[in-house]
């Protein structure tokens, strides 16, 4: 794999270059190659993928590398989540043994032992891998309760990488990425392994400060110069938007929600000299797989109820729709099916004319060779037989309260659907009028409310349950 050839090459050549910043400590690339010959031996000697217990220090992240260039899966494990879902995780993944920087493992599965060091007096060495040998398995929801596996090759991951450098960023190890993602989230997985390919450094966001006040440190006082967010992130940075000096931020990607034309105007704002790109993807597709550049002049960029289009595919992937619209994915980034898959999990995976596709739920569109995405298929409901998309809904409760974060909520009641929309705010300065004055009659809004802030998930996106929960209904 010529992705793990370019790590091999970082490791060789920029052993004094900082490779991570974790709670403001420094470690280089001498220091993960001293892990990795420290634990090659216990890695390549364990059955099965890895468990790497999810810590925010410098060996859990070495550990991501070490399995990799060993040869072997990780799985990342969170040890707060629910003791059954952990089993569930490891039943389905087979892991073998587990990587702790605290030697703990998971109390909940006592039979996973922990890897311990085992150097020799050898330098370690890259393993040879098979392009369908799995490089990490992630869970996301199931349907039934479990959590689905979903297994992303080392094929996969290099097919990824070949795009991302084909997209024509100008990088070097001089540069300074953020990440702000959690390990279990795929994104994590561009915003380590980039850096690492280029012999550059990556920059974690403190878990001592609050979210919104690490967020603006890092990428403040470390000089970021890419940063990969959640369109969600730029909300929790608006208060501090007019205090944002950036100079070194060349480009802010934003993927894992749908990007709105309300947050671009905030970020481009805050800092005029980045490159806005809105990058789309399932984890199914291996962390992204489409790039659309926002211009400059932002009253030019392309987007559908405000939410900005998510551009043309990248190298190695080919995007189709099926008779529902809905988004199809297919080539070498997408993954070739769920662990265990049950008849309804493999139904989401087709080949057509050679190429193997994945099913996203995503509702699409292409307009003069660029691709849209209106949302989830579970986020369209039909009122009085009009198809409704939740997102044209948000978009005219954007125009009714400009720059301030909103949700719509289509709940359903004993006389049938009704619409909510929620802002993130403390008190509404806006009433069902003033909303409902963009909409169509079938589609007005029943009720306001304000709930600050937003509740965030592990990724940093809106939890939508959350929020349901939030709300009080008249």
């Amino acid at each position: 794999m010529r992705f793990l050839n370019k790590i091999l090459d970082s490791l060789q050549t920029q052993k004094e270059q900082t490779w991570c910043v974790i709670e403001n400590e420094n470690y280089t690339y001498q220091d993960l190659s001293n892990f990795i010959q420290d634990f090659q031996n216990s890695i390549l000697q364990s059955p099965g993928p890895i468990g790497v217990v999810l810590r925010n220090d410098f060996s859990t992240y070495a550990s991501l590398i070490a399995c990799w260039v060993s040869g072997k899966a990780y799985v990342p494990l969170n040890p707060e989540y629910p003791e059954q879902r952990l089993k569930d995780i490891a039943e389905a993944s087979s892991i073998g043994a587990v990587l702790d920087s605290e030697q703990i493992g998971i109390p909940q599965i006592p039979e996973l032992a922990c890897l311990k060091p085992s150097s020799n007096d050898a330098d370690w060495k890259l393993s040879q891998v098979n392009s369908k040998d799995w490089a990490y398995i992630l869970f996301t929801s199931g349907t039934t309760g479990k959590p689905k596996g979903v297994p992303i090759s080392f094929g996969n991951l290099e097919a990824f990488f070949d795009g991302f450098f084909d997209l024509g960023y100008e990088l070097s190890a001089e540069d300074r990425f953020l990440q702000m993602f959690e390990l279990t989230f795929d994104l994590s997985v561009m915003s380590f392994g980039v850096p690492t390919l280029l012999g550059a450094s990556f920059y974690v966001p403190s878990q001592k400060l609050v979210k919104p006040l690490a967020l603006y440190d890092t990428l403040e006082s470390h000089d970021i110069s890419f940063a990969l967010m959640v369109p969600s992130a730029v909300e929790m940075l608006a208060p501090y938007a007019d205090e944002l000096e950036l100079p070194h931020l060349k480009v802010s990607q934003f993927c894992g929600e749908a990007l709105k034309l309300s947050q671009v105007n905030i970020w481009s704002n805050a800092c005029p000299q980045t490159q806005i790109d809105n990058v789309y993807g399932p984890t199914e597709a291996t962390i992204y797989c489409t790039r659309y550049t926002v211009p400059t002049i932002i009253d030019e960029c392309l987007h559908s109820n405000g939410i900005v289009c998510i551009g043309q595919p990248m190298k190695t992937v080919t995007l189709d729709f099926d008779d529902q619209n809905e988004l199809c994915l297919g080539g070498l980034q997408t993954t070739e099916g769920y662990l265990h898959a049950n008849p309804e999990q493999r139904s989401k995976f087709f080949e057509k004319d050679g190429i193997w596709f994945y099913k996203s739920g995503d509702i699409g569109s292409l307009d003069s060779e660029q691709f849209f995405c209106h949302g989830r298929s579970d986020d369209q409901i039909k009122i009085q037989g009009y198809r409704v998309e939740l997102s044209e809904i948000e978009f005219a409760g954007s125009k009714a309260l400009p720059n301030i974060l909103n949700r719509c909520l289509a709940i359903e009641r004993t006389s049938g659907w009704e619409l909510h929309l929620v802002f993130d705010c403390e008190k509404a300065t806006v009433g069902i009028d003033e909303v409902n004055q963009y909409l169509p009659e079938y589609m007005h809004i029943k009720q306001v409310h304000c709930i600050h802030p937003f509740p965030l998930n592990t990724n940093g996106k809106v939890d939508k349950k959350q929020l349901r929960s939030s709300i009080t209904l008249d």
